[in-house]
């Protein structure tokens, strides 16, 4: 992410409502759960309104946090590729805590990477071709991802 102060060129205007709404600007990446049989998830970073979704599921009456609820929430909001339903979610909590974990923190983690960078790092990484988005029929089935729960890709 790159904020800026800067002066319009010549000739520029300003970005209009429609274009800034109309900006796909949540990053995503492919990982590999290796103790999941080496399984493939497509991982998008959340929204504010996602964001807001877990703290609001995850915030018990008494104020304190329900730290399974809001990892699993945040994996279900999370994955792309497989889509959790909110039962499925629940049911995650049965897994292992470490990996769920890691996952939830990698997902809050491509808030602020930015898309080109995940690219460059993971082709640097494998050698493969960036992987299509999560929102397409296309997906990087050859690229290796970087695991999660072995070892990791590194800057990822």
């Amino acid at each position: 992410m790159t904020l800026l102060p800067t002066r319009l060129e010549s000739g520029e205007e300003y970005a209009t409502v429609g274009a800034i709404l109309a900006a796909d600007d949540r990053s995503h990446a492919t990982i590999r759960i290796l103790q999941w049989g080496n399984a493939a998830l497509r991982v998008r970073a959340l929204s504010l309104a996602q964001r807001d979704a877990v703290d609001r599921a995850s915030l018990r009456a008494d104020g304190s946090i329900d730290s399974v609820k809001q990892i699993t929430e945040t994996l279900r909001l999370g994955c792309a590729v497989p889509q959790f339903s909110a039962a499925q979610a629940e049911q995650l909590a049965d897994l292992n805590g470490h990996i769920l974990e890691q996952i939830a923190r990698f997902i809050l983690g491509l808030s602020v990477l930015d898309q080109d960078y995940i690219e460059t790092v993971v082709q640097q990484l494998s050698g493969a071709r960036p992987a299509a988005a999560p929102d397409t029929a296309e997906h990087d089935d050859a690229a290796p991802a970087p695991a999660v729960g072995g070892a990791a890709a590194p800057g990822v």
